[in-house]
C-alpha cells in the first residue's frame, strides 16, 4: 500500500521541475558573523514562502494553473552547522552530504583536479564556502530579476551575504545546450502522476524522497533530531525511538555541480 504523500511538505523543484519557467537564478549564500539570529528569522519568513508539490488548482477552463513563479531552498551542512545544528545531529546525515564535493578522496573520484580543483570553483569552495542556496524561478528576465531584488534587499537584511548568482535559460523547450532533445531518461516518481518518458515503469519515491518506500520496499535512512528540539511539535515521529523526530520526511539530497561545456568545440570536432 502507497504512504500518502504530504504534497504541502515537499518542495515543488523535486516534482515538477519548474520546466515551464524558462529564466531562473540561483543565489548562493553564506550567513554573516554575529547574524544567525537575524538569519534564523529570515529563514522563518522564507518558509511560508517556498513552493511545495501541492497542486495550485485548475482555471475555469479545468486546466490546472501553473505558477508564475517559484521558490525554493537548500542547505549545505555547514549552512546547517552555523544555524546551530549539533555535530551529534548532523552525524545522522549522510556522509556525502556532510563532507561535501571538496572532500579529499571525493575530489579523486569526480576527477576535480588541477585547473578543476576547488580553489578554482566560483562558489562552495574553500575561499568561497556557501551555507544556503536559494533557487528563484520566473517566466521571463524581468520577472526574474524583480524577484531577485526583492529578495536581495530580504536577505541582505537578514544577515546573509552574496556569494555567487548563477543566472541560467531555457532557450528552446527540452533541449539541452549542445541541440539535443533532453529529459528522455527522466524517471517519473510513482504516484505522482507523471507519466515515465521511457519505458522504463515509474521509479519508488524513496530513491528520491525521504520517509517513503524505496525500490526496496523500505524506507531510506533519514536525520533526526532529539525530540526536545522540535518545540513546536511539526516534526514526523521516528518509529520505534519515542527520543527523536525524523528530520528528513518529505526533503531529499541535493547535488548543485557547475560543468563548463564547449559547444563549438564540441561541434568542431565532427567537422
Amino acid at each position: 500500500m502507497q504512504t500518502p504523500f504530504e504534497l504541502e511538505d515537499i518542495q515543488g523543484l523535486l516534482v515538477f521541475g519548474h520546466g515551464h519557467l524558462r529564466r531562473s537564478t540561483y543565489v548562493f549564500l553564506r550567513f554573516k558573523d554575529g547574524g544567525i539570529a537575524q538569519a534564523r528569522a529570515w529563514l522563518g519568513q522564507l518558509a511560508g514562502e517556498i513552493s511545495t508539490a501541492k497542486p495550485s488548482g485548475r482555471d475555469a477552463a479545468g486546466a490546472r494553473v501553473k505558477a508564475e513563479r517559484a521558490l525554493q531552498v537548500a542547505f549545505t551542512a555547514s549552512g546547517l552547522r552555523a544555524l546551530g545544528l549539533s555535530d551529534e545531529v548532523l552525524k545522522t546525515f549522510l556522509d556525502e552530504f556532510r563532507e561535501g564535493m571538496a572532500d579529499e578522496n571525493r575530489l579523486r573520484v569526480l576527477g576535480d583536479l588541477n585547473g578543476s580543483s576547488p580553489e578554482h570553483w566560483d562558489y562552495g569552495g574553500p575561499k568561497n564556502p556557501v551555507h544556503v542556496a536559494l533557487m528563484l524561478y520566473a517566466e521571463n528576465h524581468a520577472a526574474l530579476e524583480a524577484y531577485y531584488e526583492e529578495h536581495r534587499a530580504r536577505f541582505e537584511k537578514g544577515g546573509l551575504e552574496l556569494v555567487f548568482r548563477q543566472d541560467t535559460e531555457l532557450r528552446q523547450e527540452n533541449r539541452e545546450p549542445f541541440g539535443f532533445r533532453d529529459g528522455i531518461a527522466q524517471p517519473a516518481i510513482e504516484g505522482l502522476g507523471a507519466k515515465p518518458t521511457s519505458n522504463e515503469p515509474p521509479t519508488k519515491p524513496g530513491e528520491f524522497i525521504l520517509g517513503y518506500p524505496n525500490i526496496y520496499g523500505e524506507r531510506p535512512f533519514s536525520p533526526y533530531v532529539p525530540r526536545e528540539l522540535d518545540r513546536q511539535g511539526v516534526l514526523p515521529e521516528v518509529k520505534g525511538d519515542a527520543k527523536h523526530k525524523d528530520f528528513g520526511r518529505n526533503g531529499t539530497y541535493m547535488v548543485i555541480r557547475k560543468l563548463e561545456q564547449d559547444v563549438d568545440g564540441f561541434w568542431r570536432f565532427f567537422e
